[in-house]
């Protein structure tokens, strides 16, 4: 029987080792930890200054260019962040 399987047993899962184990072992660490970062906060940002980029000259046209910049950012890192959580749930079983 595997360690984590021997522990949810004789303890039913309760305890602090086995709540602790499956924490870690769900959470990203490292370079995944990076580079998932990267993608929730350094996306939105990054759309948000193309969009201000090809907005063109006026004022109008680079705050809506940001506006739709900064949505597309951050629905594109949600869908990420889901992508991540199924993957790491998947994997977690």
């Amino acid at each position: 029987m595997a360690e984590p399987e021997r522990r949810r047993t004789c303890c039913g899962g309760d305890c602090p080792s086995c709540l602790g184990a499956e924490a870690e072992a769900a959470a990203p660490s490292g370079g995944r930890l990076v580079g998932w970062a990267a993608v929730a906060f350094l996306m939105p940002l990054g759309l948000a200054i193309a969009g201000a980029a090809l907005g063109g000259a006026s004022a109008t046209g680079r705050f809506l260019g940001a506006a739709g910049g900064l949505t597309a950012g951050l629905a594109a890192a949600g869908v990420a962040g889901r992508f991540a959580a199924a993957k790491a749930d998947k994997e977690s079983r």
